[in-house]
């Protein structure tokens, strides 16, 4: 009796385990997820294609600036240039956007790859309306700008307006924070979470650095862009979940 026993015991906890493993914490909605979409998309398009409404730096402006007029917190900023590192944000960034999408690979979501990619879609599209509006509105000088021994062709690109706030720092935290919460949803019990959380945050603060060391972002910038990109990248799966609760 107790081995029958226990054998069925076993047999209702892989029961239990495949049917939560059938189930997806979020559920979709079209009301919330196609306009978001729609606008995101749209906005995205029209921001591509659509030239600047303001012009680039001129070479008279460049020559009037001076770094004491920049915040003493971000003024150190204005001394950095290297291109390397840059390069590396670049990379990492590219590496931690694509995170989440490797992740469904994992048993537990592969079944719902197609509704964990919806929230995902919505996080990046969120996270770049966010940073271009910002970016157009506030219309901040990078610090390279003030650097004199950045070449001028640098100083006179039209991006050279956009330093506010970090895209780089916002991108990548908007994906490693809904990647963080992505496998919590999945693996409410996982002793891994503390691990999972500690890279999720770790990964766009080392992108941030990476930004202002290369002289392109002041650490405001980043500071901005994290809280974004990791506020973003929070709230759609939190939303989600409150729907699949209704």
């Amino acid at each position: 009796m107790r081995c029958a026993s226990k054998v069925s015991s076993y047999f209702v906890m892989l029961l239990v385990s495949a049917q939560l493993l059938a189930q997806s914490p979020y559920r979709t909605h079209w009301k919330l997820d196609l306009p978001i979409y729609a606008v995101g998309v749209s906005y995205a398009a029209v921001e591509r294609l659509k030239p600047k409404a303001y012009p680039p730096l001129s070479v008279l402006q460049i020559s009037q600036l001076r770094a004491e007029s920049v915040g003493s917190f971000d003024r150190p900023a204005t001394t950095n240039w290297n291109v390397p590192l840059q390069k590396v944000s670049d990379y990492l960034t590219v590496g931690a956007v694509g995170i989440p999408v490797i992740m469904q690979l994992d048993p537990a979501m592969r079944k719902h790859w197609k509704t964990n990619m919806v929230l995902y879609g919505e996080v990046l599209l969120l996270e770049n309306l966010i940073k271009n509006i910002t970016k157009d509105a506030v219309l901040r000088t990078r610090p390279l700008a003030y650097n004199p021994v950045v070449p001028l062709d640098e100083k006179l690109d039209i991006d050279t307006r956009n330093s506010f706030f970090s895209g780089h720092t916002s991108a990548t935290a908007a994906a490693t924070f809904f990647a963080a919460q992505m496998y919590a949803d999945y693996h409410p019990d996982s002793p891994m979470k503390p691990v999972v959380w500690a890279a999720a945050a770790t990964i766009p603060a080392v992108v941030g650095y990476l930004r202002v060391a290369g002289g392109v972002h002041y650490p405001t910038d980043v500071i901005v862009g994290y809280v974004v990109g990791a506020g973003v990248g929070l709230l759609v799966p939190y939303i989600h979940k409150k729907l699949k609760k209704r």
